[in-house]
């Protein structure tokens, strides 16, 4: 049996969405449906359908959630702010999307999407992520590091449950990576710019702690 899981803070979407994508697949259930990225921490997911917003509001980089759900075989549709670029775009196919919906595009045109993602499940992508490539925890702390809420390495420490040295260590990584691939990135301004122009860092909407 393969489930529909929706995470999104809309929910009039996720009602939407919901209704249109079982209907266009009666053999799909309903599985976790909700606005914040921890309650699906304990489904136990395998081939499943899921519809995400990518929004950085959480500790976890929208980049990151595709390649942990992708990992997992699931078939992600991602929702991306109107704003996204190009190069979030290619990064977020990349890592494994099978969909990409533009919430400018409107409601309707996102449930006709979502309709034929349900209806007729494109192939799993091939995933092919491209230069600069950050590793999973590497680009959560580098991504943190430079969000809106701005925390210290010390801050992100204890967030992580390890050291101060770690943590740093993990930013030079990134800076190192970054500056690589032609980047500026020695101030977090630029780290910022940096990880938003490669398509790395994708929809901050304010960070909770």
């Amino acid at each position: 049996m393969r489930y529909l899981h929706i995470c999104d803070p809309n929910i009039a979407l996720r009602e939407a969405a919901a209704s249109t994508m079982l209907a266009a697949a009666p053999e799909l259930r309903l599985g976790v449906s909700s606005s914040d990225w921890l309650a699906f921490h304990d489904w136990g997911y395998g081939s499943d359908l899921v519809v995400l917003r990518a929004d950085f509001c959480d500790m976890w980089p929208a980049l990151l959630k595709v390649r942990a759900l992708r990992r997992l075989d699931c078939v992600v549709a991602l929702i991306l702010p109107g704003d996204a670029t190009s190069a979030a775009r290619k990064r977020m196919l990349d890592a494994g999307a099978a969909a990409l919906i533009s919430e400018s595009d409107g409601l309707e045109a996102a449930l006709t999407t979502l309709r034929n993602v349900a209806a007729d499940p494109p192939p799993l992508p091939r995933i092919c992520e491209v230069e600069p490539i950050l590793s999973d925890r590497v680009l959560q702390v580098a991504c943190l590091y430079a969000s809106t809420q701005s925390p210290s390495a010390q801050d992100l420490a204890r967030m992580f449950a390890t050291s101060v040295t770690t943590v740093r260590t993990q930013l030079q990584t990134a800076r190192r990576i970054l500056q690589e691939s032609g980047w500026e990135a020695s101030t977090r301004a630029e780290r910022s710019a940096a990880l938003r122009g490669c398509g790395l860092m994708i929809g901050e909407s304010g960070l909770v702690g």
